[in-house]
């Protein structure tokens, strides 16, 4: 299952990314793959994943945090962008490569 899991936020409000429970894990060593998509002024981000990102206990893992370039991001589609170029690191992005029917992988 864990080759297959991939999970995607968008505007994660979560103070950290980890499992607690015996020892201490980033949760995105149980999937495949993890992405949070977020806008470094938008609010709920702000509580969680853009404040929290780089705390040394977070689990968050610094390559997988998008930031949106510009714009307010709410709505997947209407105000996430499904262009790779519109975050910084877009490039890496393996949900948008998903855009228009292509693999994952």
């Amino acid at each position: 299952m864990k080759e297959r899991l991939r999970v995607f936020t968008f505007r994660n409000p979560s103070i950290d990314w980890r499992a607690i429970g015996g020892t201490e894990k980033s949760l995105s060593s149980y999937v495949n793959a993890t992405e949070h998509f977020a806008h470094r002024v938008d609010f709920v981000a702000m509580l969680g994943v853009v404040t929290h990102r780089d705390d040394q206990d977070s689990g968050y893992d610094k390559d997988s945090v998008f930031y949106s370039k510009e714009g307010r991001v709410y709505l997947f589609g209407a105000h996430y962008s499904l262009r790779a170029s519109d975050y910084d690191n877009g490039e890496k992005l393996k949900l948008l490569r998903a855009v228009y029917g292509k693999g994952i992988a």
